[in-house]
């Protein structure tokens, strides 16, 4: 059905009719163009567009359709092969980080846990603390005595 559309589509298609001029300008520079070349540069010659065979078209549209499928499926096939990459590097990961931990395990032996450690009541952290804001306050007040003259 889609080369029945694409067939009617080219033969039913006008075709154009253009002339092609190749001009050669002041700096050597060559321009293809579809004006006639301008003064500043030398008309080297007009190139003639041939009118294209509707089977020859056709012929090139199937073939291009063609590729064009071809080349999907290799694009698809290369991003599969690409995920499947990913997944494999990723689970190459995992397991280097699973041995890491295995291996960190096995090699430094975890702390023993106290259980019978003192802890101090509220009423000694705060007689604690108290201190420590005596002695601040101790060494500010010689400081202040010792700057003055």
């Amino acid at each position: 059905m889609k080369a029945l559309i694409l067939f009617l589509l080219i033969c039913f298609s006008s075709t154009a009719f253009a002339d092609v001029y190749k001009c050669k300008l002041a700096y050597g520079d060559v321009k293809y163009q579809a004006q006639p070349c301008s003064s500043v540069a030398v008309k080297q010659k007009v190139i003639p567009i041939k009118p294209q065979d509707p089977v020859q078209a056709s012929e090139a549209a199937l073939r291009f359709s063609v590729w064009q499928e071809e080349l999907a499926k290799r694009e698809r096939l290369e991003q599969l092969q690409e995920k499947q990459r990913q997944d494999e590097l990723e689970k190459q990961a995992y397991m280097r980080a699973i041995l890491a931990q295995q291996q960190a395990a096995t090699v430094a032996p975890q702390a023993p846990v106290v259980i019978n450690q003192y802890i101090p009541t509220s009423d000694e952290m705060m007689r604690k603390v108290l201190s420590e804001q005596r002695w601040r306050d101790l060494d500010r007040e010689i400081r202040f005595d010792s700057s003055a003259p």
